[in-house]
Protein backbone atom coordinates (compact mmCIF):
# COMPACT_ATOMS: atom_id res chain seq x y z
CA UNK A 1 0.00 0.00 0.00
CA UNK A 2 1.61 3.08 -1.25
CA UNK A 3 0.82 5.14 2.08
CA UNK A 4 2.59 2.33 4.76
CA UNK A 5 5.79 1.81 2.06
CA UNK A 6 8.09 5.24 3.88
CA UNK A 7 11.41 6.03 2.02
CA UNK A 8 13.50 8.37 4.42
CA UNK A 9 13.25 12.07 3.74
CA UNK A 10 16.38 13.13 5.83
CA UNK A 11 18.42 13.16 9.14
CA UNK A 12 18.78 15.82 11.26
CA UNK A 13 20.04 16.02 14.58
CA UNK A 14 18.01 16.83 17.08
CA UNK A 15 15.99 19.07 15.17
CA UNK A 16 12.31 20.21 15.94
CA UNK A 17 11.16 21.07 11.83
CA UNK A 18 11.69 19.80 8.58
CA UNK A 19 9.88 21.09 5.48
CA UNK A 20 9.53 18.48 3.22
CA UNK A 21 9.26 19.04 -0.83
CA UNK A 22 8.39 19.51 -3.91
CA UNK A 23 4.85 17.82 -3.31
CA UNK A 24 2.73 16.80 -6.39
CA UNK A 25 -0.81 18.60 -6.21
CA UNK A 26 -3.57 16.86 -5.62
CA UNK A 27 -2.13 14.08 -3.49
CA UNK A 28 -2.32 12.81 -0.62
CA UNK A 29 1.02 11.93 1.65
CA UNK A 30 1.94 9.76 4.74
CA UNK A 31 4.07 11.48 6.69
CA UNK A 32 5.74 9.93 10.18
CA UNK A 33 8.83 10.84 12.33
CA UNK A 34 11.52 8.10 13.33
CA UNK A 35 13.47 8.57 16.82
CA UNK A 36 16.85 6.54 17.07
CA UNK A 37 19.19 6.39 20.01
CA UNK A 38 22.02 3.62 20.24
CA UNK A 39 19.29 1.54 22.29
CA UNK A 40 17.17 1.52 19.22
CA UNK A 41 14.10 3.18 17.49
CA UNK A 42 10.27 3.83 17.54
CA UNK A 43 8.12 5.16 14.51
CA UNK A 44 5.20 7.87 15.40
CA UNK A 45 1.70 7.62 13.88
CA UNK A 46 1.56 8.77 10.21
CA UNK A 47 -0.45 11.83 9.54
CA UNK A 48 -1.65 12.10 6.11
CA UNK A 49 -1.74 15.47 4.13
CA UNK A 50 -3.48 15.63 1.30
CA UNK A 51 -2.38 18.83 -1.51
CA UNK A 52 -4.79 20.85 -2.89
CA UNK A 53 -5.41 20.45 -6.68
CA UNK A 54 -4.37 22.99 -9.46
CA UNK A 55 -5.34 23.52 -12.74
CA UNK A 56 -5.14 20.72 -15.31
CA UNK A 57 -1.70 20.93 -17.72
CA UNK A 58 -2.51 22.88 -21.08
CA UNK A 59 -3.97 20.42 -23.57
CA UNK A 60 -1.83 19.28 -26.25
CA UNK A 61 -2.23 21.08 -29.70
CA UNK A 62 -5.77 18.91 -31.27
CA UNK A 63 -5.62 17.02 -34.56
CA UNK A 64 -7.86 18.60 -36.66
CA UNK A 65 -9.61 16.66 -40.08
CA UNK A 66 -11.66 18.66 -42.28
CA UNK A 67 -14.60 16.33 -44.33
CA UNK A 68 -18.13 17.10 -45.92
CA UNK A 69 -20.96 15.25 -44.42
CA UNK A 70 -23.33 14.71 -47.72
CA UNK A 71 -26.82 14.17 -46.94
CA UNK A 72 -29.79 11.93 -48.46
CA UNK A 73 -30.77 14.97 -50.48
CA UNK A 74 -27.63 15.86 -51.78
CA UNK A 75 -26.51 19.05 -49.77
CA UNK A 76 -22.90 19.50 -48.35
CA UNK A 77 -22.26 20.24 -45.03
CA UNK A 78 -18.66 20.81 -43.92
CA UNK A 79 -17.00 19.71 -40.84
CA UNK A 80 -14.06 19.23 -38.58
CA UNK A 81 -13.16 16.40 -36.46
CA UNK A 82 -10.69 17.17 -33.31
CA UNK A 83 -8.74 14.83 -31.05
CA UNK A 84 -6.73 15.28 -28.64
CA UNK A 85 -4.45 13.85 -25.63
CA UNK A 86 -5.68 14.26 -22.08
CA UNK A 87 -3.80 16.38 -20.26
CA UNK A 88 -2.42 16.14 -16.56
CA UNK A 89 -4.82 16.93 -14.92
CA UNK A 90 -3.03 18.30 -11.27
CA UNK A 91 -5.28 16.06 -8.74
CA UNK A 92 -8.83 16.85 -10.16
CA UNK A 93 -10.05 14.77 -13.36
CA UNK A 94 -10.81 17.25 -16.18
CA UNK A 95 -14.97 17.57 -16.37
CA UNK A 96 -15.12 19.43 -19.48
CA UNK A 97 -13.38 20.79 -22.43
CA UNK A 98 -14.36 23.92 -24.24
CA UNK A 99 -13.88 24.13 -28.05
CA UNK A 100 -12.99 27.70 -29.30
CA UNK A 101 -12.74 28.65 -32.69
CA UNK A 102 -11.48 32.06 -34.79
CA UNK A 103 -12.94 32.68 -37.94
CA UNK A 104 -11.34 34.16 -40.94
CA UNK A 105 -12.47 37.92 -41.38
CA UNK A 106 -11.51 38.22 -44.87
CA UNK A 107 -8.19 39.45 -46.48
CA UNK A 108 -5.94 42.06 -45.75
CA UNK A 109 -4.42 44.71 -48.39
CA UNK A 110 -1.79 42.34 -49.31
CA UNK A 111 -3.83 39.17 -49.86
CA UNK A 112 -3.63 37.63 -46.60
CA UNK A 113 -6.05 36.29 -44.56
CA UNK A 114 -7.37 38.34 -41.48
CA UNK A 115 -8.74 37.46 -38.22
CA UNK A 116 -11.59 38.22 -36.14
Amino acid sequence: HPLTDFEELARAPAAHEMHSGPLSPGMRYAFRLRCETCHGSSCSTPHIVQTRPTAPSPPTVPKANAASFRSATGSVSPFVQLKWKAPNHNGLPVDRYLVQVRRPAGRGPEGEQEWT
